[in-house]
This record gives structure tokens, sequence and C-alpha cells, in this order.
């Protein structure tokens, strides 16, 4: 992947990270248009995304 393809991916990101979960869908269809695989990869890395901290509370609970 080109590098102004990962700067955009990264921006997309924290863009709907700074966004309530349920406002990420409209957000990420807005912003990316018609290309859908920028807008699932992006969902994507949302779907997998801890804050910090929850990782070892999540290991704690298991």
């Amino acid at each position: 992947m080109v590098p102004e393809r990962w700067k955009r991916i990264e921006m997309l990101f924290e863009s709907a990270l700074e966004r309530e979960p349920e406002e990420r869908a409209a957000f990420l269809k807005r912003e990316c248009g018609g290309d859908d695989s920028l807008r699932e990869v992006v969902e994507s890395l949302l779907a997998h995304h801890q804050p910090t901290g929850q990782f070892i509370t999540t290991l704690v609970h298991d």
C-alpha cells in the first residue's frame, strides 16, 4: 500500500476514534465516499482497537 493511502487511513482512524461509536459509520461513509475498501480497512482497525488500559483489564477478568 502506498504511503499516502496509509496516511489517509491513519487520519480517518484517528478522526473516527474522536467520535461516539454510533456516529462512526456515518462519518466513514461520508469521508470515504465510494471507496469501500478504504472504509472497510478503517472499520476493521476500529473493530480491533482497544482503548489504553482495557487490554490489561480484559486479561485480568478472563
